[in-house]
C-alpha cells in the first residue's frame, strides 16, 4: 500500500539578468558655459531586455572620490533606438547658477542603469570631461578719442564680456588700469547699466603728458585673464585765456586801471 506523503518546500533564487553600460561624453573638452551631450546604453543577457528601466548621470570632480559625485537631473528613461536601449542628455549646460559643472576643472562622468524587476542594476566605466575656464572680450575705449585736457572729467571705460555673463564678477575678477608698469587704479567688474559689465577710470586726476593706457582683466575660476592692447592718451596742459573787459581813459601821467 502507498502512504501519503508531504512535499519538502524548495526555495529557488531567481538572480535576474545580468546588465551592461557604456556611456559617451561630447565633447570631451568644453568652456565654461558651453555644453555637453551625454548617452548612455545598455543591454542585457539572457535575451532579456532593459525595457522600463532609466538611467541616472552622475558628475563629480576627478581629484573626489566617487562617494562625492551628484546627479546631473533627474532618471532618464530608456528608449529603444534602432535596435539599441539608450538614454541621453543631449545638452547639458556648464557655468550657470545652479548646474553640477559649473566651473574649470577636470571632471568624471558616470551613468548608472537602475535595473528593473528582470535586469539587474549595472553602471558605466568614469568618463573624463576636462571644463576649461572660457576667454573673457576685453574692450577699451578711451575718452575724447584719446585726446583730453587737464582737469576734464571724462572716463576710460573697460567692458568685458563672455559666457557665462553671471560669472565675469566673481571674485577674485578685477578690472586693472596701468599706464605702462604703473598700475592706476584696481576696480571691481560692476554692472555700467543695461546689462553691461566693466569698470570707468576718471581721467581728472591725471597730470599733462603722454599715457600708454593698457587694462587687465584678473582671472577668476571661470575666465582666463585677458589685458588689452597699448593705447596712447594725450592730457594737454590747460590754456587760460584772459579778457579785458573795459579799460578807463586817463590823462597822460595817470595809473591806468585794467579790469578782467
Amino acid at each position: 500500500d502507498l502512504k501519503g506523503a508531504t512535499s519538502v518546500d524548495i526555495n529557488v533564487d531567481i538572480n535576474p539578468a545580468t546588465s551592461t553600460t557604456t556611456m559617451t561624453v561630447s565633447p570631451t573638452t568644453v568652456a565654461v558655459g558651453g555644453t555637453v551631450s551625454l548617452e548612455a546604453v545598455v543591454s542585457a543577457s539572457g535575451g532579456f531586455t532593459p525595457s522600463g528601466g532609466s538611467v541616472q548621470f552622475k558628475s563629480r570632480k576627478a581629484s573626489e572620490s566617487a562617494s562625492s559625485a551628484a546627479n546631473l537631473g533627474p532618471l532618464v528613461p530608456l528608449a529603444l533606438d534602432s535596435g539599441t536601449w539608450k538614454a541621453a542628455i543631449p545638452s547639458l549646460s556648464t557655468g550657470a547658477d545652479g548646474d553640477a559643472i559649473h566651473e574649470a576643472a577636470n571632471y568624471v562622468i558616470t551613468a548608472e542603469f537602475q535595473g528593473t524587476s528582470q535586469v539587474g542594476i549595472s553602471a558605466s566605466g568614469d568618463t573624463p570631461l576636462t571644463v576649461t575656464k572660457a576667454a573673457p572680450a576685453l574692450t577699451v575705449t578711451l575718452p575724447g578719442s584719446g585726446t583730453v585736457t587737464v582737469g576734464d572729467t571724462g572716463n576710460i571705460r573697460a567692458v568685458v564680456s563672455g559666457s557665462p555673463s553671471n560669472r565675469l564678477d566673481d571674485s577674485p575678477a578685477r578690472l586693472k588700469f596701468f599706464d605702462g608698469a604703473n598700475e592706476l587704479a584696481s576696480l571691481t567688474v560692476s554692472n555700467l547699466g543695461s546689462g553691461v559689465l566693466g569698470a570707468d577710470f576718471s581721467v581728472s586726476s591725471l597730470n599733462a603728458g603722454a599715457y600708454s593706457i593698457t587694462v587687465e582683466y584678473v582671472a577668476n575660476a571661470y575666465f582666463t585673464g585677458t589685458t588689452s592692447s597699448a593705447q596712447t592718451l594725450t592730457v594737454n596742459k590747460y590754456s587760460p585765456s584772459i579778457t579785458v573787459n573795459t579799460i578807463t581813459a586817463v590823462q597822460v601821467g595817470n595809473d591806468l586801471t585794467i579790469s578782467s
